[in-house]
């Protein structure tokens, strides 16, 4: 690279487009850690399918699946990686051209490079724009959805699995995820649960929280001083040693080994499909429960951890409710949901600290 190649003044408008450019496409903050890891892994996935890496070779492998959540989930890749590459060339340009030691054509040489990024990068926006946000794929394969197989197995397949898990490590971890519908991630974290003569309150430090995203916290409440159900009251009989006043336990359980236990005491139920039970199905039907009884309301939403009211409707579905339904007496969370009618009064109980 010489000064022939690219005036100093041709240098700094690349610069100066680079950095409107990047004012538009902008990297999101609120993008987690795993997200932003499995984005870059993904976009070094499509390079090694794009031999010239250019934009119409991305653009190809990007769409080359059949499967239309692999399609969405590759093009919030690329946006994302894009926007990555260019603010990241554009600090390593900045810090060439503050430093007196490198030489000029060596700041040149990184504003060429980033050009030549900034031009894929706005093709390839352009290729995505143009789908206007819409899977070209022709013939998609039919979508694997959790809250689908559930009508598969039998109405008693949870009480059946934590029989099947009742002298294992993993049957504590089992009854809180079937009772609760937390993720695998909150039960790894470790959930604490209170439990005295008359309840057992459960409660759950989020996981996918973000600034505007998720519930920090909420807790769920079964009372036990009548009829429980099977599941809580095993959790009860596991937990409670007839003493007065509260007890405070906090349980952790590996996602792994536990999705491993859920697999194989799913294996025996005859399954047409053949899908494995993972800990996401006692989420799935948790969802379900809860709008067989409570309808499509916020107080699902926030039951799940959710802060979005759109969110809840991924999540079980009302006809896949059990004849024998969970339901907690009382839920609480740290924040009102986002919707368009107003939250509903005990949703929000201005609580802002776990429980002491």
């Amino acid at each position: 690279m010489t000064n022939s190649l690219i005036s100093k003044n041709e240098a700094f408008d690349i610069v100066r487009q680079a950095r409107e450019w990047l004012k538009k496409n902008s990297v999101s903050e609120d993008t987690s850690k795993p997200t932003t890891k499995f984005y870059a892994a993904e976009m070094t996935r499509l390079i090694s399918k794009s031999p010239d890496k250019n934009a119409e070779q991305l653009w190809a492998a990007i769409c080359d699946t059949t499967k239309k959540n692999t399609f969405y989930l590759r093009v919030a890749a690329a946006k994302w990686a894009t926007s990555a590459l260019i603010e990241r060339v554009l600090s390593a340009q900045d810090q060439y051209q503050r430093d007196s030691t490198i030489a000029q054509e060596t700041w040149l040489a990184k504003v060429m490079e980033m050009k030549s990024i900034l031009a894929t990068a706005t093709q390839l926006r352009v290729m995505i724009s143009s789908s206007n946000g819409q899977c070209p794929i022709k013939s998609p394969a039919p979508r694997s959805s959790k809250r689908r197989e559930l009508s598969s197995l039998p109405d008693s397949w949870r009480e059946e699995m934590a029989e099947r898990l009742a002298r294992t490590p993993h049957h504590l971890g089992f009854l809180i995820m079937a009772i609760t519908g937390c993720r695998p991630k909150e039960l790894e974290a470790g959930i604490k649960l209170f439990v005295s003569e008359h309840s057992i309150r459960i409660y759950i430090e989020g996981a996918k929280v973000k600034r505007l995203q998720g519930q920090p916290w909420r807790e769920l409440e079964y009372r036990t001083d009548g009829e429980m159900h099977p599941l809580v009251s095993s959790l009860y009989k596991a937990l409670w040693a007839d003493q007065a006043g509260e007890r405070e336990v906090e349980i952790q359980c590996g996602r792994a080994a536990l999705t491993s236990a859920i697999r194989r005491a799913g294996k025996k139920f005859d399954r047409k499909n053949g899908r494995d039970i993972t800990p996401y199905c006692l989420r799935h039907q948790f969802a379900s429960d809860l709008k067989g009884q409570l309808g499509d309301d916020d107080l699902i939403s926030v039951a799940l951890g959710q802060s979005a009211s759109m969110t809840r409707k991924f999540y079980g579905r009302a006809r896949s409710s059990s004849r024998t339904p969970l339901g907690p007496t009382n839920i609480h969370a740290a924040r009102p949901v986002r919707a368009t009618r107003a939250a509903l009064p005990e949703i929000h109980q201005g609580r802002s600290k776990a429980p002491s």
